[in-house]
């Protein structure tokens, strides 16, 4: 059954750099870099499985894949199409498909059969579910369609119109020195000066807390200082039934010159960088990450990734980042 098609394409000047996508068991995402990851998942309610496949950018790139799947045996076998395809080595629950397993699930995506993995009578399932949708949704923006280089629609164009691998950005936190943090109850005076201060360039819809009074007795506003000119001012935005979010801005040391809103679903900050993890439901087995750090003047972001599906893989199956970067101190 059809369960959603969704592709989100963001752009910067010219040039592509992020998407997802999902359709039925598969989903995708393409990082900055230039990088697709694409991950299936087990057939309706079977146990947890999942095949990870990823493709960097570039001619000379190559495809590999990963298999997942919960209290994995150390060894079990792959079948594709009702046939053996050799062994699979399980470490930590993860086991590296050969090219030549990887080439043989590409060349039978079209006929819809589950890929299974099998231990004695042990069956676990992947569905081929939207493969053939994420492959050529691959294909086209890497521009690979009609080259021998693409996953699915491959051809005898030249390679030179492969898009480009592009280098990962390294941020260096600067400029931050590490202080006591400072917290207040949201009802103390310190507190409602400086929370009128945040409401003139914030919305309601953006950070509810702010304007609710209820739990001024135990919400607190924290300042962590940056730097001998800057402070980081945390305050709790929204509460849901099992994510919150803590509003995060960069204001001048005395508190009355706003620099940056950096986000308002923030979940943690530390050692110059602040954290966001969000749950796609109660289980956990689907997330939203980003991260920011400080370098220099501002907060930058530094990492994004989401996991659309829910398949029973605690913190998620895998990574799927649209955003990367290395970060060092």
């Amino acid at each position: 059954m059809l369960k959603r098609i969704a592709a989100l394409l963001l752009l910067q000047s010219s040039a592509v750099y992020a998407l997802t996508f999902e359709h039925q068991d598969w989903e995708m995402a393409c990082d900055n870099t230039h990088t697709c990851r694409m991950a299936g998942y087990q057939v309706h309610d079977d146990a947890p499985a999942s095949i990870l496949i990823t493709y960097s950018a570039g001619k000379e790139a190559k495809a590999s894949a990963k298999v997942k799947i919960l209290d994995a045996p150390p060894q079990a076998s792959l079948w594709i199409s009702g046939q053996p395809q050799g062994l699979l080595e399980f470490k930590h629950d993860q086991a590296v498909l050969s090219k030549a397993q990887l080439d043989k699930i590409l060349t039978q995506a079209r006929r819809l059969e589950p890929i299974e993995v099998r231990q004695g009578q042990q069956r676990w399932r992947v569905s081929t579910q939207g493969l053939t949708a994420v492959l050529l949704k691959n294909d086209e923006y890497q521009q690979r369609v009609g080259t021998a280089s693409a996953l699915l629609a491959k051809g005898k164009q030249t390679l030179r119109q492969v898009r480009a691998a592009q280098a990962m950005p390294h941020y260096r936190i600067t400029d931050y020195v590490r202080g006591k943090a400072q917290h207040y109850a949201l009802n103390t005076a310190h507190a409602k000066r400086i929370v009128s201060g945040l409401k003139k360039s914030t919305s309601e819809d953006d950070c509810p807390l702010l304007w609710q009074h209820s739990d001024q007795e135990t919400q607190k506003l924290t300042i962590y200082p940056i730097n001998a000119q800057q402070v980081l001012v945390q305050v709790p935005c929204w509460q849901a039934a099992y994510n919150a979010g803590l509003g995060m801005w960069l204001m001048r040391h005395d508190l009355k010159q706003l620099q940056q809103v950096v986000t308002y679903s923030a979940s943690s900050f530390s050692e110059g960088q602040i954290f966001a993890r969000h749950k796609g439901r109660g289980l956990g087995d689907c997330e939203r990450v980003e991260e920011w750090a400080f370098t220099g003047q501002r907060f930058t972001q530094t990492y994004q990734a989401a996991d659309l599906q829910c398949k029973g893989f605690i913190g998620g199956a895998w990574s799927l980042p649209t955003w990367v970067s290395r970060v060092s101190h």
